[in-house]
């Protein structure tokens, strides 16, 4: 990843005063972050470097965080768009962008170079760890970091993916630098946070799509009133998105209601008394994920995260930040 920090700085650069200078600071241990200093005749500061590489509304949630809890944060990406950065300055949360898009703002010093022209790395990384098999093997990965090592053999059985996707999303992921070999049996997933997000980003754009079931409605509308006393067959059909996060926090009242299942449309449909309706309210949605029998209501508190964090407004972005504080960031240490 320094390859493409090195290329974000050096555009950043060509577009600031020549008394300000941006040195990157390599960690010298592959669990710190990487930092960025930034010099001025006044005065010297130091960041911690939060790359992603196309930021969305949905990463907010996350870098509030790392700003409260570190700042401050600069955030590098390949692209930032006018809306995000809008935010972002809203935030007071520093950013360079590969076209030289630039904001600075400490005691020492003020930037803000807007409106430039999107240009792309000279080499793009093709993932090969987040295709739409991949990203179910990650998503284990996040939910059980010790998944990773068992056999290769063993991950595709309990997953039911082939060999060769394992090989191919742990090789992914060492070269993202999200996997660190330890010793030559044991591996150590590390950067949890930048893959969680990630994996939250991809899995909204390949995998989710594919999951998709149906719309429909309740046949008795009634039961939107007490949608929470539905019996659901125990790890075979769970709540989804605003309902999940609405039984998580309890601060939700649910306009949205997600449904994932292992079950067949037909069974769901009978034992909920589910109408299909392109207008409904209710989204259908295969169940991608191994676990054992799970009592919980709802789906991993990942996965309700990423429905929300993706598809929810204002309100679903602040019930994320609970569930990623409450539930999520002690995880992801």
């Amino acid at each position: 990843m320094i390859d493409i920090l090195e290329q974000i700085v050096a555009a950043a650069i060509q577009k600031l005063p020549d008394h300000l200078r941006l040195t990157i600071l390599t960690s010298s241990s592959l669990y710190q972050e990487e930092m960025l200093e930034i010099s001025a005749g006044a005065g010297t500061i130091k960041m911690i470097i939060e790359y992603k590489s196309d930021p969305r509304m949905m990463h907010l949630p996350f870098l509030i965080s790392r700003h409260s809890d570190f700042g401050p944060i600069i955030l590098a990406a390949n692209h930032i768009s006018s809306t995000i950065r809008d935010e972002l300055r809203k935030l007071k949360i520093n950013y360079i962008d590969l076209s030289g898009n630039v904001y600075l703002d400490s005691a020492y010093f003020f930037v803000l170079i807007d409106a430039q022209k999107k240009v792309k790395l000279k080499e793009e990384y093709k993932g090969r760890a987040f295709t739409k098999t991949g990203l179910k093997v990650v998503f284990a990965f996040l939910s059980d970091p010790d998944v990773i090592n068992l056999s290769y053999r063993s991950i595709s059985e309990k997953l039911s993916v082939s060999l060769d996707t394992v090989h191919n999303v742990i090789g992914g992921l060492k070269e993202l630098g999200y996997i660190l070999t330890v010793t030559d049996k044991r591996n150590k997933l590390i950067n949890k946070e930048a893959l969680m997000m990630r994996w939250v980003q991809e899995y909204d754009l390949k995998l989710r799509p594919d999951l998709f079931i149906g719309t429909f409605r309740f046949a008795n509308a009634d039961l939107l009133k007490t949608w929470e006393r539905i019996d659901l067959t125990p790890g075979q059909i769970q709540w989804g998105g605003e309902p999940a996060g609405a039984l998580i926090t309890k601060f939700l009242r649910p306009a949205e209601f997600i449904l994932y299942t292992s079950m067949s449309k037909i069974e769901v449909m009978k034992q909920l008394k589910l109408i299909p309706d392109p207008a409904g309210n209710i989204k259908l949605f295969k169940k991608f994920w191994f676990d054992s029998i799970n009592v919980d209501k709802f789906v991993p508190e990942l996965l309700v995260y990423a429905d929300l964090v993706n598809h929810g407004d204002s309100r679903n972005q602040e019930i994320a930040g609970i569930i990623y504080e409450q539930y999520l960031q002690g995880q992801l240490k």
